[in-house]
């Protein structure tokens, strides 16, 4: 019985020891920084979109910085979401 319950731990401390889990990890935690830049880019100007009145005017309103930093949010959503799915695959 004992047996068992080793192997299940050496495996189950395996699972946090992947490559790719560790690398999507770090980086979803290091990725922070740049995320709160892009909120500051995003709210920075954020009442030219919200004073333009139809949707293809706040389309306009939206600087290069602030689509910048929706990728760069997108971005740390990905970090995140392979962060996960690579300690629940193993």
């Amino acid at each position: 019985m004992e047996d068992h319950q080793s192997a299940d731990n050496g495996r189950e401390e395996e699972k946090f020891k992947t490559p790719k889990a560790i690398l999507f990890f770090v980086l979803s935690i290091l990725w922070i920084f740049p995320s709160l830049t892009a909120i500051w880019l995003i709210a920075r100007d954020f009442s030219a979109v919200r004073n333009a009145h139809d949707v293809g005017e706040r389309f306009s309103a939206i600087k290069l910085e602030q689509w910048v930093g929706v990728i760069l949010l997108l971005l740390h959503a990905v970090f995140i979401f392979l962060a996960v799915r690579g300690r629940r695959r193993l």
